[in-house]
C-alpha cells in the first residue's frame, strides 16, 4: 500500500509527539551540565560570568522584593500569558491537523492542491516558530524578574556566584 500524504503526516505527528517529552526531559537534564562545561572551558569565560553575576547581584539589591500580593499577581499574569501561548499553539496544531481533512473540499475548487496546502502549512509553522521564539524571550524575562524580585531568586544568584568562584580556584 503506497504511503500518501495523510498517512505520512500522521506518522510524522505521532513520532514528533512521542519524541517531544523525552527530548524535553533530556534537554532539561543536560542544560546545566552544558552550561557548566561551557563556563569552565576557559578562565576568561569564567571571569566574565563571575563579573556578570556580581553586577546582577548589585542590580538586584537596588530593586524591591515582591510582597506576597505582588508575587501572586505576577504569577497570575505569567499563567495568563502561558495560557494564551498554549491556546495559540493548540489552534495552530488544529489548523495543521484539519487542513488535510478539508483537502477534499478544496480539491473540487482548486486545480493544483499543493499550491494552496503547502504554503498554508508553511505559514502556520512559521507562525508557530515565531510564537516559540516569543515564549523563549518571555521565559527569560520571567526568570530575570524572579531572580531580582524574590529572596529565593537572589539567594540562587549568590549561590551560583559562590560555585563559580570555587571553580576559579
Amino acid at each position: 500500500m503506497p504511503l500518501d500524504i495523510n498517512h505520512l503526516g500522521f506518522i510524522i505527528g505521532v513520532v514528533a509527539l512521542g519524541l517531544a517529552i523525552p527530548l524535553a526531559i533530556i534537554a532539561n537534564l543536560l542544560t546545566p551540565k552544558v552550561n557548566n562545561w561551557w563556563s569552565t572551558r576557559s578562565q576568561v569565560r569564567l571571569n566574565i560570568r563571575i563579573q556578570e553575576q556580581e553586577s546582577e547581584i548589585r542590580a538586584n539589591e537596588s530593586t524591591w522584593l515582591f510582597t506576597d500580593a505582588e508575587r501572586s499577581i505576577y504569577r497570575q499574569i505569567r499563567a495568563a500569558q502561558r495560557t494564551v501561548a498554549l491556546f495559540v499553539h493548540v489552534l495552530l496544531g488544529a489548523l495543521i491537523i484539519l487542513l488535510p481533512i478539508f483537502r477534499r473540499d478544496i480539491q473540487d475548487h482548486v486545480s493544483n492542491l499543493t499550491s494552496t496546502i503547502v504554503p498554508g502549512i508553511t505559514i502556520i509553522l512559521l507562525i508557530g516558530m515565531f510564537g516559540n521564539w516569543l515564549n523563549a524571550f518571555s521565559f527569560r524575562d520571567s526568570l530575570r524578574t524572579w531572580r531580582a524580585n524574590t529572596q529565593m531568586g537572589r539567594n540562587e544568584v549568590k549561590q551560583e556566584l559562590e560555585n563559580l568562584r570555587l571553580r576559579l580556584r
